[in-house]
């Protein structure tokens, strides 16, 4: 992790908590799960890295027809794209938090200056 990405936080915005990778087939459930809570930046630079590697997997697996790397590859892939996913979820958590708040503050200023009409009254 970064020096940058420790110090600081973009915005608020973290993981979700929801997205899972590892599902096989006949699998009864995934095998593992995003965390919550985890800072937009942070998980952006490791999605970021996760992809780097699956790249060069992919690349070196099929020039040496490694069926291992290309396995590898993928699941790795699988995990960042379901971190990926849920940060693209804790985005819109964000966002409709904040449209809350602001309609809720919106409702209160109303709710106020109608008390002062009324006492004017």
């Amino acid at each position: 992790m970064s020096k940058e990405s420790t110090t600081t936080h973009a915005h608020g915005i973290t993981t979700a908590g929801v997205a899972t990778f590892s599902e096989g087939e006949g699998s009864p459930a995934a095998l593992f799960r995003v965390m919550p809570d985890i800072p937009i930046d942070y998980a952006l630079e490791q999605a970021s890295v996760m992809m780097g590697c699956v790249h060069k997997l992919t690349f070196v697996g099929v020039m040496d027809k490694d069926d291992t790397l290309v396995w590898a590859a993928h699941l790795l892939s699988g995990m960042a794209h379901a971190l990926v996913e849920d940060l693209a979820l804790g985005v819109s958590y964000h966002i409709d938090d904040k449209a809350a708040r602001r309609s809720a503050g919106t409702a209160r200023a109303s709710e106020g200056a109608d008390a002062v009409s009324a006492l004017k009254a």
